[in-house]
């Protein structure tokens, strides 16, 4: 929603020349009487303007990651998926903002944009909390001139929520649409299935349509709006009141669907994925993938703040090196986590080791080299590996996942290629998607094994299966060494090398490196979250650790000896 707007002696007069302004281009469509809507079939209710909601609405972006590059493609998926309006899904995205969650349009100057939602139920709250759905033109980029925007709100206090439309044109404050009979604002109850659009009539004018299908009301206007058009979107924000974020309200899920955005240049378009954060930097609302051409449609999910579980006592972890070795940090008592090296069996491998990672029960640990071998300790299971296969990967092997049947588990390439062992599904690769790349760095597997996603150096993440893509961590200052899963499937998080940490989906931020002004003496190899996810601890190339939320520090190697090629690590639990 627009800016909150506080009309005091020294801004009355701004606020009255705004209002004027505002009302004075309204212009009813050929058919309309006053400021309502024309009837139309199924319409029995008609529609005013209302008054302003003066100190109250919605705003442009706050950007926390900065303003998505125009034109920067990136895939949202193996290939791309194709999103509203003919743009390109996944463009420079990953991008966090302090209000807004959603699909944002960039590349190009947009004259339209449509989408549809059913209004969502808000759980009520003694405190007050609000969100806001909408639909807008003009308020993504950093260098925004205005924002076009309509749609409906759902606030909540003392223990009830309150539903309403309303529309805006920044700089002015937002306006509840009424009734026109009555003088109430129209009708919206949560379920209520809305249908919304804005189109450009002709150079400044440009009608805008809200329509509540269940109530039997339509609002359409005309506004002169000469703002910045260079970004189309479909967002779920959390409105300003007199310039200060509200709390957002738990609005559960909101789905868009019939997304379309005219674009001056298709080609050119790109759909950026955006989540909102806390000040403490922890995703509260994140849209999921957004899906194919025929539904044109992303579904937005409120991130529920969760209380970290108590720590374990039995918490530890194990490290691993390029040579097979395995260092334990058990907690005080502990006498569990390790099953065996290939240094204490007498094995060299072929090619160094890069990845590790545990059976479900934590009773066990698959290790894998770059040459696709692979080694099992414990209870870990051995399903096969590249040379057992007389397999040579295209590139080396960068990672190993299993899933949490402990039946089967996917090695990736850095160049994408995915090789599969038991009885998980091959779900598709990079290569045979026909992308070309050479940095992918990890992979992580939703808890099933019906899923999994792929992390390049540059931030990039690649979806297959029943993983949703819910973002990329492209831009950063430092370039990307790990990628982990939510034990859901519905989050990950990626680290940098400098412990830069990016979360999405249900994925909880605790902290990063540079945020406590820490730069590890060597690169970030691995990030590993506790049990319960209330938190992680990252892994430096020399055996460093650095914990956040419950993790506990039980040790690191340089305090200990001196390494140099730890690759990756796994989180313990011993009794």
């Amino acid at each position: 929603m627009g800016k909150g707007f506080r009309q005091g002696p020294a801004t009355a007069a701004v606020a009255a020349a705004v209002a004027c302004v505002l009302i004075g281009t309204f212009s009813a469509p050929a058919g309309a009487s006053g400021r309502g809507a024309p009837p139309r079939p199924g319409v029995t209710v008609s529609t005013a303007l209302g008054a302003p909601k003066a100190g109250h609405g919605p705003d442009p972006a706050r950007w926390v990651t900065g303003a998505p590059s125009p034109g920067h493609a990136s895939p949202g998926g193996p290939t791309g998926a194709t999103a509203p309006g003919g743009v390109t899904h996944g463009a420079a995205a990953g991008q966090e903002t302090l209000n807004w969650s959603g699909e944002l349009a960039t590349g190009t100057t947009y004259t339209s944009v449509t989408g549809n939602w059913t209004v969502p139920g808000v759980t009520p709250s003694q405190s007050p909390a609000y969100s806001a759905t909408w639909i807008g033109i003009g308020g993504g980029s950093s260098s925004a001139t205005g924002l076009l925007q309509v749609g409906t709100e759902q606030d909540s206090a003392a223990g009830s929520t309150t539903y309403s439309a309303w529309v805006e044109m920044l700089p002015a404050p937002a306006y509840t649409i009424d009734n026109a009979t009555t003088g109430a604002p129209a009708a919206v109850q949560p379920g209520d299935h809305i249908q919304a659009a804005i189109s450009e009539l002709a150079a400044g004018s440009w009608e805008v349509r809200l329509a509540d299908v269940t109530q039997g009301w339509v609002f359409v206007q005309t506004f002169h709006y000469t703002g910045t058009t260079v970004t189309a979107e479909w967002i779920e924000e959390a409105p300003s009141v007199n310039t200060s974020i509200t709390p957002l309200a738990d609005f559960r899920t909101v789905r868009f669907t019939d997304m379309q955005a005219g674009a001056a240049n298709p080609a050119a378009g790109s759909l950026t994925p955006i989540s909102m954060i806390d000040n403490q930097g922890t995703v509260i609302s994140a849209p999921g993938a957004v899906e194919p051409a025929t539904t044109r449609s992303v579904t937005i999910a409120y991130v529920a703040p969760a209380t970290p579980p108590p720590s374990s006592g039995g918490s530890g972890y194990d490290l691993v090196g390029a040579d097979g070795g395995v260092f334990v940090f058990d907690p005080p008592g502990g006498a569990g986590g390790y099953y065996g090296s290939l240094p204490g069996i007498g094995v060299r491998p072929n090619k160094p080791v890069v990845g590790i990672v545990p059976t479900v029960t934590d009773a066990g640990y698959f290790l894998v080299a770059a040459d696709g071998g692979v080694f099992s300790f414990g209870n870990a299971p051995f399903l096969g590996s590249l040379p057992a296969q007389g397999v040579v990967p295209n590139r080396p092997i960068t990672g190993i996942v299993a899933a949490n049947s402990d039946r089967g588990y996917f090695l990736v390439g850095q160049d994408g290629g995915v090789f599969t062992f038991g009885t998980v599904p091959y779900l598709g690769s990079l290569p045979g998607s026909g992308v070309v790349v050479n940095d992918i760095v990890g992979i992580a597997a939703t808890p099933s094994g019906n899923g999994y996603w792929l992390i390049a150096a540059t931030g990039h993440v690649y979806a297959f299966g029943a993983a949703q893509h819910l973002g990329t961590a492209t831009g950063t200052a430092s370039p990307v060494a790990a990628i982990a899963g939510t034990p859901t499937g519905a989050g990950y998080w990626v680290a940098t090398k400098n412990g830069t940490v990016l979360a999405f989906g249900n994925a909880r931020k605790f902290g990063t490196l540079p945020a406590q002004g820490i730069s590890p003496s060597r690169p970030i190899v691995g990030l590993v979250h506790t049990a319960g996810t209330g938190g992680y601890w990252l892994v430096g190339q020399d055996g460093g650790i650095f914990s956040f939320g419950d993790a506990p520090f039980i040790g690191a190697l340089p305090a200990i000896a001196t390494v140099d090629d730890i690759v990756g690590a796994v989180a313990t639990t011993t009794s």
